[in-house]
């Protein structure tokens, strides 16, 4: 669905949305559905509609307070209550406009700012809130969120890539709720209209339409961490899917990162009743006292278990699979490089890259080996894509691989609902 968007020669007047632009539909607040919500307009002014009728119209600063009740939706300004609806939708005047929408409580510390329609729900005790918004906008609201407004702009080209390249290739993830992605790591992270830097719209202008392929031209599942520890890792060795552009490399650019060493210690006696519980039967004083891990590896034998790293990873809240362990005393000391699963993109490792001034183009070939970087009309979807690729660690992408019907140019938009009342 195609619909005409304003441009803008000022980057902050108003957010980002090209002309021609396509729309998506994310569910914002998606793993909270807080029971209340506060909305306000930050100019112009948003029209409120509840039983297919027009109920108010709120101008800047005005709030809208909305709350889930008994299933519906209830909703009230400061002065007056509206009455109580199956479902509500906000419209802006016009398509610059930006509106706050905040959990009542507990408040957020920083407000998220919005641009588009909104409709709102009720769904399990709480609120769901299906915003439709500008795609390119999104993947700017994307980029600000997974890495911040402190990066340099070929590193915002290089998220901006792989960002659309995900959503794009997993617009139908969430097809049964009807909408396409949410705003949480499930698909993304994503906390409103891109406010801190104008490189990051910058970046994402000068890659619209660019995504990431593999040599047969399907969009590739563009995984990436936070830091790989000075070496990436294979895509079989965390998830059961071979992907041959998901290959280990050295990295050598993130080693001057916060994140690239850690530590973490456990007590003795913790570790033995670990091994225990997954089926090592030798005594604890024929354990082996350390194991070590100069390159990465995949598997640690402990007597007659051989355990997958990613899962001594997952059990015991390690940064990453990139650690070595020694006794000392009545602890095992864990000493790791990297934070994140480590397969594909490093963005330590590409923000320093980017740093010393290489392109965006030779930086994600580096980390996706083969690939190539092409319009989104010339892609298709990657065949096969039936093994989950999750990582549970927050400040982690985590791109769980899912069947998309996408075809050159095409978005699916699965209810039209929110454009009228």
């Amino acid at each position: 669905m195609l619909v005409l968007g304003v441009g803008s020669s000022n980057l902050f007047a108003q957010p980002y949305a090209p002309s021609g632009s396509t729309k998506i539909l994310i569910s914002v607040y998606a793993q909270q559905h807080p029971q209340s919500l506060i909305l306000k307009p930050h100019k112009e002014s948003f029209r409120v509609f509840g039983g297919g009728i027009m109920l108010a119209e709120l101008k800047k600063n005005d709030l809208l307070y909305i709350t889930s009740s008994k299933g519906k939706i209830r909703i009230r300004t400061i002065d007056r209550a509206l009455g109580t609806f199956s479902r509500v939708l906000v419209k802006p005047s016009t398509d610059s406009n930006m509106f706050s929408l905040n959990p009542a409580n507990p408040s957020l510390k920083n407000l998220r700012k919005y641009s588009g329609n909104i409709a709102f729900t009720a769904k399990g005790g709480g609120i769901e809130s299906i915003l439709e918004t500008d795609f390119e906008q999104y993947i700017a609201g994307v980029v600000e969120a997974e890495i911040g407004g402190k990066q340099p702009l070929e590193m915002y080209k290089v998220q901006a890539i792989i960002a659309r390249t995900y959503a794009i290739g997993h617009m139908n993830k969430h097809k049964g709720e009807k909408f396409n992605l949410c705003d949480d790591v499930h698909c993304q992270a994503y906390k409103g209209v891109a406010c801190s830097n104008s490189e990051i719209v910058k970046g994402c202008e000068q890659t619209r339409d660019l995504v990431v392929v593999n040599r047969n031209n399907e969009l590739i599942t563009a995984v990436f961490h936070a830091n790989c520890g000075g070496q990436t890792v294979n895509s079989e060795d965390v998830w059961p899917k071979y992907k041959s552009y998901l290959r280990s490399c050295s990295c050598p650019y993130c080693s001057n990162s916060k994140s690239y060493k850690w530590r973490m210690s456990v007590a003795v006696s913790k570790w033995d009743k670990y091994l225990e519980g997954n089926g090592v039967t030798v005594s604890p004083d024929q354990l082996p006292k350390g194991f070590e891990q100069p390159r990465r590896q995949s598997i640690l034998e402990v007597g007659n278990v051989t355990f997958p790293l990613y899962k001594v990873r997952k059990d015991l809240g390690l940064r990453s699979t990139f650690f070595s362990y020694s006794q000392f005393g009545d602890s095992i000391v864990f000493s790791g490089k990297g934070f994140g699963h480590g397969v594909g993109l490093c963005q330590d490792g590409a923000s320093s890259m980017a740093q010393l001034h290489m392109s965006y183009q030779h930086i994600i070939s580096y980390y996706y080996r083969g690939c190539k970087i092409i319009h989104r009309q010339n892609a298709i979807p990657e065949k096969n894509e039936d093994a989950e690729m999750v990582d549970e660690n927050a400040n982690t992408n985590t791109l769980a691989t899912s069947k998309s019907s996408f075809t050159g140019g095409d978005y699916f938009v699965p209810d039209s609902t929110l454009i009228s009342p």
